[in-house]
């Protein structure tokens, strides 16, 4: 529930890491390639559950994000931006498709209808 807040309230400051041969890389939308501040916990990590993070800041003058923080495929769904479905269902895409899912008829009927009641609570 707590990384779910933080999504909430993060978004759109979101990291996609990717794992090439033993090393990760990590990119935002808008400043491409970035990586974790020495001192942040996920620095020494390579070994990442999920593919996205939250962040808090970007320092300024250079590609470095601090306050990193892993989230869930779902929680970017449910908490993040508005979501794009592509005819077939199976693709789902944020922020002009830098995020991208693909999930099944039945996740995507679950994360609509978990909206639908977000919003009729709001």
């Amino acid at each position: 529930m707590v990384k779910a807040i933080l999504c909430a309230g993060l978004f759109p400051n979101v990291v996609r890491c990717k794992t090439h041969g033993g090393r990760t890389t990590f990119y935002t939308k808008n400043d491409g390639r970035v990586e974790p501040k020495a001192s942040s916990v996920i620095s020494p990590t390579d070994f990442f559950p999920h593919p996205w993070l939250v962040y808090t800041t970007k320092v300024q003058g250079t590609c470095y994000v601090q306050d990193l923080t892993i989230v869930s495929d779902y929680a970017l769904l449910m908490f993040g931006g508005s979501l794009h479905c592509m005819k077939d269902k199976h693709l789902v895409t944020m922020m002009g498709g830098f995020l991208k899912f693909v999930i099944s008829r039945r996740a995507m009927t679950i994360v609509q209808v978990c909206l639908f009641f977000l919003l009729l609570f709001d």
